[in-house]
């Protein structure tokens, strides 16, 4: 970010001093114009009989009269009807004209600085939207190549598909294990909600099966906080990663797909193990979203008979950190939508 803004800086210092030379250069040849003898006639009321005779200097914005009876006098443009000029040697009238032309071209020279400069801060800018695109598209692809990433989302899908402790879906939770029908074995909704406990003497009571639940989770976690801080640092845009990973965010956040108890559980998980810029990306894009609000229990242990709890929860009084505020962008309405847009792990 640093060599960026570096690379930008130098060609703006250069174009300023440029426009700078040029600008000295028009003053200072302004100067050299000489001077001629010449009745200047004036608006009524600026001078007694309305006129002025004597040596006349122009400049851009006014014009210089000197006589031996008032002085020097300076007049603007807008106080000015006309100019009677008396003969002028042609050797001033050839430096005068030299000097205009000087002027025009210096006049030039500001003006196509400002247009080149506006011209590359337009293609900078495009350069670095495409950069953007490329390093969010690496990420993101990095992102759905991890098995760890593939499975929590497959486990995160089945629990927005159905709320039921006993729906679930095949997961290849143990990639590593000799026999191949060993490999992958299905996970219940229950025990993925189970899996995600923060007390210690049910952490401490985990089978393999949970722990490996876990630590897809903990992956996929982990990613979310990393596109935190790519938005932080401006190396992705807020829409552009809504178009990879929008589903995500929207059952995470305000979506209603998955139940809030299941919605709950993980940010509790998410909490208590320090991925607390999971949330902060979250309210990105729901500046209002407070998981620790959400009008349900996540604390008891679910079983294949266990109905789902949806009391209501005193508000924790936890005080709230703000998210940077981000780019405004089109929110998914359709849930027809979202499902056709959500990356299959």
């Amino acid at each position: 970010m640093r060599r960026t803004l570096l690379l930008l800086k130098v060609p703006l210092i250069l174009i300023i001093f440029f426009l700078l030379v040029l600008t000295g250069l028009g003053e200072g040849l302004g100067w050299l114009k000489g001077s001629e003898r010449a009745t200047v006639y004036l608006k009524p009321g600026l001078v007694p009989n309305d006129m002025r005779e004597g040596e006349v200097t122009k400049k851009d914005k006014y014009i210089v009269i000197k006589s031996a009876s008032d002085g020097e006098e300076t007049f603007t443009w807008d106080q000015i009807r006309y100019i009677a000029a008396k003969d002028k040697q042609s050797s001033s009238r050839r430096l005068d004209s030299i000097v205009d032309v000087i002027e025009l071209v210096s006049k030039l020279g500001i003006a196509a600085s400002v247009l080149v400069f506006l011209i590359g801060l337009y293609q900078y800018d495009q350069g670095q939207k495409w950069k953007r695109e490329e390093f969010l598209a690496a990420g993101v692809k990095e992102f759905t190549e991890q098995s760890s990433v593939r499975n929590a989302m497959r486990m995160l899908d089945s629990l927005a598909l159905s709320p039921e402790p006993d729906y679930g879906r095949e997961v290849k939770l143990f990639p590593d294990k000799e026999k191949y029908e060993e490999r992958t074995v299905f996970v219940s909704n229950g025990e993925i909600y189970n899996a995600l406990t923060i007390k210690l003497e049910e952490v401490a009571n985990l089978d393999n099966k949970a722990k490996e639940i876990r630590a897809c989770f903990d992956g996929f976690l982990s990613y979310m906080e990393s596109f935190y801080h790519y938005l932080t640092q401006d190396l992705i845009t807020l829409d552009a990663l809504m178009s990879h990973i929008g589903y995500w965010l929207i059952i995470l956040g305000s979506g209603e797909e998955l139940k809030c108890m299941y919605k709950k559980r993980i940010f509790a998980y998410a909490d208590k193990y320090k991925f607390h810029e999971v949330e902060l990306l979250i309210r990105s894009k729901y500046k209002k979203f407070n998981w620790r609000t959400l009008p349900c229990y996540a604390d008891v242990q679910l079983t294949s008979h266990t109905s789902l709890p949806i009391a209501p929860e005193k508000p924790s009084q936890l005080t709230l950190s703000k998210a940077p505020s981000t780019v405004v962008f089109r929110v998914w309405v359709n849930k027809k939508r979202l499902h056709r847009r959500r990356p299959r792990p």
